[in-house]
């Protein structure tokens, strides 16, 4: 099968992909305009002997932060957005909260700025049990 590009169509494709260039998304503008002040860092830590990757992003002008956590023996992605920041004498603290009607699920993503060290929090709460509590330590690094 033989593909035939004549000058018309290379124009027509030069043109399209001008064109759609040049348009601006304005939530985009306004939500680069927010995040003036953003703060990016990666983290990496292990838990239950799977190593976890962190991509830490944190808008200094709302104090909030956006997690994304994939792993590296499945390749899962999760992704939370809007979490809170809580800035402390030694580093950030970003809490994540999820609950059902079976259990309840708190994590503190601790990272302390003089040595980047990363600790992961972890409360779970389930009925009437008793409460499950793990850490996990890693290491981050500035991007």
């Amino acid at each position: 099968m033989k593909l035939s590009i004549t000058k018309t169509s290379l124009i027509i494709l030069l043109i399209n992909i001008v064109g759609c260039s040049a348009i601006s998304d304005p939530l985009v503008e306004a939500e680069a305009d927010q995040e003036l002040a953003v703060m990016q860092m990666q983290c990496s830590f292990v838990s239950k002997r799977t190593m976890f990757e962190m991509s830490v992003r944190i808008n200094l002008g709302t104090n909030t932060a956006r997690l994304r956590t994939i792993g590296t023996r499945h390749r899962d992605v999760t992704e939370e957005s809007g979490l809170p920041v809580t800035f402390t004498d030694e580093g950030l603290v970003i809490t994540q909260q999820s609950a059902s009607r079976a259990l309840s699920a708190t994590r503190q993503h601790v990272i302390q700025f003089p040595t980047l060290t990363y600790r992961r929090n972890t409360l779970i709460v389930m009925g009437d049990t008793p409460p499950i509590s793990t850490i996990e330590k890693g290491t981050c690094w500035k991007l």
